[in-house]
């Protein structure tokens, strides 16, 4: 939402095309547009700040939960074990996950916060799709959902890391001093 105009060099190439060579003031461009996404993002870390500890608190809760069900079962995901297992997952992780992400949705996003918020929802839309497939292959009794599973889990989990990565960056990007 701001507006900046940057100045390239261009080259062309033998068949005719040009292409960007160099682009003269991009450093000026990251120095204008860097504290202000840095304060978009840290104003939308501190509106989501309650929402996020909140949940964060529920869904320790309900792996602690998830971790002793699946202890008791000792790899054998039948009976009241597993139906335990699948009320947890459909009643309430699956549920908490979707409550956590209306609130989520329904803070306000400053621009610069925007990939943040994109990268959360992607973090939920990934766990429940996890979730979805874990209670697929309980139901039939599947590796191939199970592998499906993982395979989602593991790209939440990669973009939680980013999500980590962009809030550290952001602490210690509002810690630093200004310096002219």
């Amino acid at each position: 939402q701001y507006t900046f105009t940057l100045h390239f060099t261009m080259q062309q190439d033998s068949d005719g095309h040009w292409k960007i060579t160099k682009i003269k003031n991009y450093r000026t461009y990251l120095d204008t547009i860097s504290p202000r996404q840095n304060r978009d993002i840290a104003d939308y870390i501190a509106a989501t700040h309650g929402i996020v500890n909140e949940y964060n608190e529920q869904f320790a809760a309900q792996r602690a939960r998830f971790q002793a069900l699946t202890a008791q079962a000792k790899g054998n995901l039948t009976g009241p074990v597993a139906a335990s297992i699948k009320a947890l997952i459909q009643n309430e992780v699956v549920p908490t996950l979707k409550e956590r992400q209306e609130q989520l949705d329904a803070v306000s996003i400053p621009p610069g916060a925007k990939y943040l918020a994109n990268q959360r929802h992607m973090s939920t839309d990934l766990s429940i799709d996890a979730w979805k497939h874990y209670l697929h292959a309980i139901e039939k009794h599947s590796n191939e959902e199970f592998q499906t599973a993982e395979t989602l889990l593991k790209q939440a989990v990669e973009t939680d890391m980013r999500i980590k990565d962009i809030i550290r960056h952001n602490t210690v990007s509002q810690a630093l001093p200004d310096i002219d």
